[in-house]
């Protein structure tokens, strides 16, 4: 990079920059200008943007700090000890799971050809993915069976003795697991309240 100065009739002067004109490694150097531009903001503005903290010395305090952390993007991250308060995250690497259980569970090969394709024709009509169609009437049959077949006041037994037609659901690959564990959870819930709660 070359830099050019024309003053007009005055001399001309021309300069190749060199790698070692290069000054940015050294971070103190920021270090000091953030201190110092923060002192003569002090005396320009009258007020307070600095303030000496043991081990650290001269920093920017609360107010310095907002107005430095806000104009120079990431000055907080790379240089926190000139200031008194700063603020960290915690870094977070998200994982790609491969759901390989759910992906074995391949449900038109366990329900066959003609269940599939009412599925999908009633999922069609509907604008419905078919499984979602089998999970639906599948929720539906479990539900008839836990309001229908048992008498009121037995909330625990219509809960959990259906459970085998959401295990189907669920083996045979028409709901996804995960579902599974919320429902379980409900049921679970009914359960303790049944046997601590109202039995009191």
């Amino acid at each position: 990079m070359r830099i050019y100065c024309n003053f007009g009739a005055y001399p001309y002067a021309e300069y190749s920059l060199q790698s070692t004109d290069w000054l940015g490694d050294d971070l103190s150097r920021l270090d000091s200008w953030v201190r110092t531009s923060a002192s003569l903001m002090e005396d320009y503005y009258g007020t307070t943007y600095t303030e000496y903290v043991s081990g650290k010395g001269l920093v920017l305090n609360e107010d310095g700090g907002v107005i430095f952390a806000n104009n120079i993007p990431e000055l907080d991250v790379v240089r926190p000890d000139i200031f008194k308060i700063t603020s960290s995250t915690i870094e977070y690497d998200s994982e790609d799971y491969t759901h390989g259980l759910q992906a074995d569970l391949v449900w038109q090969t366990m329900w066959g050809a003609q269940i599939t394709r009412a599925f999908t024709l009633t999922g069609n009509a509907f604008s419905l993915p078919p499984s979602t169609v089998g999970s639906i009437i599948g929720f539906l049959i479990y539900a008839v069976t836990a309001l229908l077949c048992f008498r009121p006041g037995h909330a625990l037994a219509a809960v959990v003795i259906p459970i085998p037609i959401l295990i189907i659901i669920w083996g045979t690959g028409l709901a996804e697991l995960a579902m599974m564990g919320i429902l379980l959870a409900v049921a679970a819930l009914l359960w303790a309240w049944q046997l601590w709660f109202k039995s009191r």
